[in-house]
């Protein structure tokens, strides 16, 4: 756990604490290490989730939280130069070599989150296909982040998150997002529109966060043949 820009670790515990398995595409378990976190059930897909806690104050003005997520060998080889010998028992291994306290930005996930009643801005992408009103659930967006890691969104219905049918990123921080709209199964994409932008095809859409000051929801609209 950093603050937005990953400059600032805010997890307190030894890394070792906060494995765990995946299976699926869902996470499955912690693994037993004596001081793992608790764990409870996801009310969407019956999968495990994980206690973030312990953790510190994020330093961030707009109260945004970055979570990151990696493989263990991958988080090694981001402690590799800092000459730790088992980079699991280390809380901090720095920022040597581009990596964020162990995570490669490139190698790893991210998501965010925000803790307070704070202005929250948001990038939703909703699909539709061509000559139908009728939004798309199911679709998928890969969004990058400030640091150069990301992770892939699904568009869905889910009223009581305050999700309709939207591929939905939020709490982002202050700078420049990507987001890659792509053809997949369902979707030939025909067009991408933002703002006052038409992008045709699939395209990677540019989208500059300049303050947090209030909230504000950031559409992208994407046509399927």
């Amino acid at each position: 756990m950093t603050d937005p820009s990953g400059k600032v670790l805010l997890s307190t515990d030894v890394a070792a604490c906060r494995q765990f398995t995946v299976s699926g595409g869902v996470i499955s378990g912690v693994v037993d290490t004596a001081c793992e976190h608790v764990t409870g059930v996801d009310v969407d897909h019956g999968a495990t989730t994980v206690q973030l806690f312990p953790y510190l104050d994020t330093p961030n003005n707009g109260g945004v939280y970055k979570v990151w997520v990696t493989t263990v060998e991958d988080f090694l080889a981001g402690c590799a130069e800092f000459g730790v010998a088992n980079g699991l028992a280390v809380v901090d291994c720095g920022q040597v070599g581009g990596n964020r306290h162990g995570f490669v930005p490139a190698h790893s996930k991210t998501d965010n989150f925000k803790v307070g009643d704070r202005p929250i801005v948001e990038i939703d992408t909703i699909f539709y296909r061509i000559g139908q009103p009728e939004a798309l659930d199911g679709m998928k967006v890969h969004w990058t982040d400030t640091t150069g890691a990301g992770n892939t969104k699904w568009s869905y219905w889910a009223p009581q998150l305050n999700v309709f049918h939207e591929a939905h990123v939020e709490a982002v921080e202050v700078g420049t997002h990507q987001i890659t709209v792509a053809d997949q199964p369902g979707c030939d994409v025909v067009a991408v529109d933002h703002g006052n932008k038409h992008y045709s095809g699939p395209t990677t859409v540019s989208v500059r966060i300049a303050s947090l000051s209030r909230s504000e929801t950031i559409f992208i609209r994407a046509y399927c043949a």
